[in-house]
């Protein structure tokens, strides 16, 4: 039994650093994100400034597929800029109807959802802020969960074993 007990705690260890060093990827793209929209947000971008961004959103999604979307949200939540094809927007909603505070938190990581593609994916965020300190919006991504598959997949969870993504708050991802 104790060696089943350590087992578990070894495996949920490796399972929790993969999913934080992923998380910590979808932060460090939002944050360049953020950078990079700054001038639009402290200019109050007009529908062309902001039509404008999107390849620029587009060349930062990264070439394995980790983040297949990038979205900024104006304070409204309704999209200003995004990447996310228009048949996927209704999915967003699920996002938009938790509060996720006005300041610049942690990342805030959603429900998994299915695309029109058949992807599953999971929205990853944070609100933002102009330069001023002036909650501006936020700036979401939506991570493939495919880009966590392999290590799920290296770990011997036994004959009917399986591993299961929960957030912080307990609810499954």
């Amino acid at each position: 039994m104790a060696q089943a007990k350590a087992n578990t705690a070894n495996l949920a260890r490796l399972l929790e650093a993969h999913t934080r060093q992923s998380l910590r990827r979808v932060e460090a793209l939002l944050d360049d994100a953020e950078a990079r929209i700054a001038d639009a947000v402290a200019a109050g971008p007009t529908s062309a400034e902001m039509t404008a961004l999107v390849p620029t959103l587009k060349s930062m999604l990264p070439a394995d597929g980790q983040v297949t979307a990038l979205l900024w949200l104006g304070l409204d939540d309704k999209p200003l800029a995004s990447t996310l094809p228009s048949a996927d927007a209704p999915m967003l909603a699920d996002w938009l109807a938790h509060p996720h505070g006005s300041g610049r938190p942690a990342l805030t990581v959603d429900r998994l959802w299915r695309s029109v593609a058949g992807l599953w994916q999971i929205p990853v965020g944070h609100r933002i802020k102009d330069r001023s300190g002036r909650a501006t919006g936020a700036l979401v991504a939506v991570v493939d969960a495919k880009a966590l598959q392999p290590v799920f997949d290296a770990v011997d969870t036994g004959k009917n074993g399986f591993v299961t993504l929960f957030r912080a708050d307990g609810c499954k991802a």
